[in-house]
């Protein structure tokens, strides 16, 4: 017999029960490496912006809320305490998460 083998097979009798559960519990331990869920706002696309922007700071100032409405497909439209006016699409990624792209700033209506 090898040194190894020679020198477990001495050890107290504990210690062989003992490092095989130890073993199981830490490949058991690693195999549980589920991502947690990502919780997705469901609604029309103002609804979503509302739930997903509502603390946004933008470079023009904070979205005001009370404006958000929806201007057309996945377009949704907006003011900012600036006064400035903004349209933004969304776009849903396959993971059922939304993004925010094409960012405009929309013109007075008259």
């Amino acid at each position: 017999m090898s040194g190894r083998i020679q020198y477990f097979m001495l050890q107290p009798n504990w210690l062989r029960k003992l490092l095989p559960m130890v073993v199981a519990c830490l490949i058991l331990a690693g195999c549980n490496n589920r991502p947690e869920p990502i919780e997705v706002a469901t609604g029309s696309p103002a609804e979503i912006f509302r739930a997903e922007q509502h603390n946004a700071e933008t470079p023009h100032g904070q979205i005001d809320m009370s404006t958000v409405e929806d201007a057309g497909d996945w377009i949704v439209r907006y003011r900012t305490t600036s006064g400035e006016l903004f349209e933004v699409e969304m776009e849903t990624a396959a993971d059922g998460t939304h993004r925010w792209i094409n960012l405009r700033a929309v013109p007075e209506p008259e």
